[in-house]
C-alpha cells in the first residue's frame, strides 16, 4: 500500500474530480472542462466554495473560506488531519485506493518478486447469493409472527429487524426449515426449524442452525467486506463516523440503541463477523473516517481492538474505543 512512486502521485493529481466524487462531493465541471466547483469537504458549506482549475494536466484547488489550497494530496491530508510531506506515501496510497487506481511500481531489479499463489475464494457469487437470499428477506418482512419470535430471541424489537431487512446483501433474512447446509467435511445437515440469517456480500451466517439453543453459528461462503459496509462504498452521503463491532448481532443492538441515527447520514454501524474477521484489504473503506470500536469485554475483544486499530492507524482519521455495556446492548 505504501510503495507508490512519485510519478504515480503526479498521475493522481490529474484525478481530483474522481476523488471528490468518491468522498461524496461530486464536482460541477465548467463548459470547457478546465475548471470545477464543489461543496468544500473541509468545512460546513451551504454553497460551492471549493474551486479548482487545470494547471497543465494537474488539478489545483482553492477554497476561499478555508484560505488554503493545493493538489489532491494536500486535500486528502487536510481531510484526514495528517502532514502531506510526513505521511506522503500513505496519503498517496489512500487516494489511489479511494479512486481505484493501481500503482505502476515494479519490484527492485535486485530482488526477485515473491510469487504467491492466490487462495481460492470461498465467496458465493453475488447473483447466486441474491437468488438464494431474496426469499429469505421477503419472508422476514412478510411474517410478523416469526419476526417477533426472532426479535425476542436476540433481545431486539421487531422494528429493528424490519429495518435490517433491506434489499442489499447486508441484511437479515429467515432460512426456512428443510434447508440443507453443506458441512466442511462434505456432508450435509438439514434445518429442523426456521433460523435467522445474516446475509453479507459473499456469504451468510445462520444463527443457531440446529435449534439447540446454544449461541452457535454456521458460516457459509466468505465475506468480501464487513457486514453493512455497503454505505461506505457509496459516493454520497459521505460517512464520517463508523462504529465497528465484532458480530452482526452486536451491530443490530447498536443500531437499535441509536448509534446509526437515520437522521444523521454521516454515521454507519458495521461488523467484522468475528474477533479475527478483519481483512487488511478492507483498510481503504475506512480512510478519512473516525472509527469507533466497540469490542467485547473479553481477551478476544481486546485483541480485536488492538490488532484492527493497528491496521487502521494512519488510515482512519481518528480511532476511538468505547466500553460495550451488555446490560444495554444484548448481542
Amino acid at each position: 500500500m505504501n510503495n507508490f512512486p512519485r510519478h504515480d502521485a503526479d498521475e493522481l493529481k490529474t484525478r481530483l474530480p474522481e476523488y471528490l466524487q468518491a468522498i461524496g462531493h461530486p464536482p460541477q465541471l465548467g463548459a470547457n472542462g478546465s475548471r470545477l466547483t464543489a461543496i468544500c469537504p473541509l468545512h460546513q458549506d451551504s454553497k460551492p466554495s471549493f474551486t479548482a482549475k487545470l494547471d497543465g494536466a494537474a488539478w489545483l484547488w482553492f477554497c476561499h473560506p478555508c484560505g488554503t489550497g493545493g493538489s489532491v494530496i494536500e486535500l486528502h491530508a487536510l481531510r484526514t488531519g495528517r502532514s502531506a510531506k510526513g505521511e506522503f506515501r500513505t496519503i498517496v496510497a489512500e487516494i489511489a485506493a479511494l479512486i481505484g487506481a493501481v500503482p505502476t511500481m515494479k519490484p527492485p531489479a535486485h530482488r526477485a518478486p515473491i510469487q504467491k499463489q492466490p487462495k481460492p475464494s470461498k465467496a458465493i457469487p453475488a447473483d447466486e447469493l441474491e437468488r438464494m437470499a431474496a426469499p429469505w428477506r421477503t419472508r422476514l418482512n412478510a411474517d410478523a409472527t416469526l419476526r417477533e419470535a426472532f426479535a425476542r430471541e436476540i433481545n431486539l424489537t421487531p422494528d429493528t429487524l424490519r429495518k435490517l431487512t433491506t434489499p442489499s446483501l447486508d441484511a437479515l433474512g429467515i432460512v426456512p426449515a428443510g434447508f440443507t447446509l453443506t458441512k466442511q467435511d462434505g456432508g450435509t445437515c438439514t434445518l429442523t426449524m426456521p433460523r435467522l440469517a445474516y446475509i453479507g456480500d459473499g456469504g451468510y451466517k445462520i444463527r443457531d442452525p440446529f435449534g439447540t439453543g446454544k449461541p452457535r453459528f454456521w458460516r457459509v461462503g466468505e465475506l468480501r467486506r464487513p457486514w453493512r459496509s455497503h454505505r461506505l462504498t457509496r459516493s454520497a452521503p459521505f460517512i464520517s463516523d463508523v462504529h465497528l463491532v465484532e458480530s452482526e448481532s452486536t451491530a443490530a443492538a447498536l443500531i437499535e440503541a441509536g448509534y446509526e441515527d437515520p437522521f444523521n447520514a454521516g454515521t454507519c454501524v458495521v461488523a467484522t463477523s468475528g474477533a479475527n474477521g478483519f481483512d487488511v484489504t478492507w483498510k481503504p473503506l475506512f480512510a478519512g473516517r473516525a472509527v469507533h470500536f466497540w469490542p467485547d469485554n473479553d481477551p478476544a475483544g481486546q485483541h480485536f481492538f488492538e490488532d484492527t486499530a493497528a491496521i487502521l492507524h494512519g488510515t482512519a482519521k481518528r480511532i476511538c474505543w468505547h466500553q460495550l455495556n451488555y446490560q444495554n446492548l444484548t448481542a
